[in-house]
C-alpha cells in the first residue's frame, strides 16, 4: 500500500496551470510569464509620433485678426536692365553691388493672411552711382512651424532706377514677390532674412536680399 499523501491537495499558483509550486513543468516546456508595456513607455511613444506627425504637417501661423507689426530692415541688392548701347557686347547692365534699406508695415485680417505696405531705398556702386526705390502694398501668407516662420508675399506697386550706366531714369508699375523666414524671439519681438525680386511692365528688374527686426502689437 502506497505512503498516505500529506497535505492533500496541490499548491495553487495562481497561474491556471495546476502545477505545484514545487513540481518543476515537464521537461521541453518552456513557461514564460507575459510581458507588458508599461504605460508610461506607451505614453511616450504615443506622445513622439504625435509631435513628427505636428512637425510634418504646419498649420498656418495664428496671428490675431487685427494684429500689427512694424519691421525695419537692411540688406544687399542689385538692378538689371537692358544695355542702352546696341553695339555692346553686353545685352544688360548692372552695379557691382548696393545696400538696401527697408520699412515694413503688416496688419493681420485673418490666421494666415496679412496686409502688408512696404517702401525701401538701394544705393548702387559699379558703372557709376546708382539709386533705386519703390513703394508696394500687397498680401503675406505665413506658416506656423514652432519658433520658425516662414512666409510668401506678392505686392504691386510702382518702381523707381536711375543713375549709373542708364541714360535716363526708368518709373515704372513694379510687381514683388518674394518670401522670408522669421525667428520668434518673443509674442512681441522677432528678427527674419527676406528675399525680395520686382518687375513687370519695365525692362529694369530689382533683387534684394536683407535681415529685418520685427516688433508685434494688438494681438489677442
Amino acid at each position: 500500500m502506497p505512503p498516505p499523501r500529506v497535505g492533500g491537495g496541490r499548491a495553487d499558483t495562481g497561474t491556471g496551470t495546476g502545477h505545484g509550486m514545487d513540481r518543476p513543468p515537464r521537461p521541453g516546456v518552456a513557461w514564460r510569464r507575459p510581458i507588458r508595456e508599461p504605460a508610461g513607455v506607451r505614453s511616450a511613444t504615443s506622445g513622439a509620433a504625435l509631435l513628427v506627425i505636428a512637425l510634418a504637417c504646419p498649420a498656418p501661423a495664428a496671428a490675431g485678426d487685427g494684429e500689427s507689426a512694424a519691421s525695419a530692415g537692411l540688406g544687399v541688392g542689385t538692378w538689371v536692365a537692358p544695355n542702352p548701347d546696341e553695339d555692346a557686347e553686353e545685352e544688360t547692365i548692372a552695379p557691382t553691388a548696393g545696400a538696401v534699406a527697408q520699412l515694413v508695415y503688416e496688419k493681420a485680417f485673418a490666421e494666415a493672411l496679412s496686409w502688408r505696405v512696404e517702401g525701401w531705398g538701394g544705393l548702387y556702386l559699379g558703372g557709376g552711382t546708382s539709386y533705386a526705390a519703390a513703394v508696394a502694398g500687397g498680401l503675406v501668407y505665413r506658416f506656423d512651424v514652432l519658433k520658425y516662420v516662414p512666409y510668401a508675399l506678392v505686392e504691386l506697386g510702382g518702381q523707381l532706377v536711375t543713375g549709373g550706366a542708364l541714360p535716363e531714369a526708368a518709373l515704372d508699375p513694379v510687381l514683388q514677390v518674394g518670401g522670408g523666414l522669421d525667428v520668434l524671439r518673443s509674442r512681441q519681438s522677432s528678427w527674419g532674412v527676406e528675399l525680395r525680386i520686382g518687375g513687370f511692365a519695365g525692362d529694369t528688374i530689382t533683387t534684394s536680399l536683407g535681415v529685418r527686426m520685427t516688433r508685434r502689437w494688438g494681438y489677442f
